[in-house]
């Protein structure tokens, strides 16, 4: 299976957006169970760090904020805490924010 992977850049004040991604293929008709990989990495400096990461197990739109858009704000100095939304477990310096 091929790996996609998508970046952004901030804006001066630090905020980004991602587009969904979608990948269509003959493998919707078997049976399987869905399972992706998240990961966001941050560049400064020449140094790379990880500072989001989890699994989403539906295919659907914002099942990992609750079936809403997301707000995610992250401060890069806080240590990495778990969290769990819909029982899958994140761990990231964000908090995570759910918009109507």
């Amino acid at each position: 299976m091929r790996n996609s992977q998508d970046e952004t850049r901030t804006d001066h004040l630090g905020h980004f957006s991602m587009p969904a991604l979608f990948k269509r293929s003959i493998a919707r008709f078997l049976p399987q169970q869905f399972a992706v990989g998240q990961s966001l990495v941050t560049e400064r400096n020449g140094e790379l760090e990880g500072f989001h990461s989890g699994v989403k197990r539906k295919p659907e739109e914002a099942t990992d904020g609750r079936g809403k858009a997301l707000e995610v704000t992250c401060d890069l100095s806080e240590k990495r805490a778990p969290f769990i939304i819909n029982g899958n477990t994140f761990v990231s310096k964000c908090r995570w924010a759910c918009r109507a």
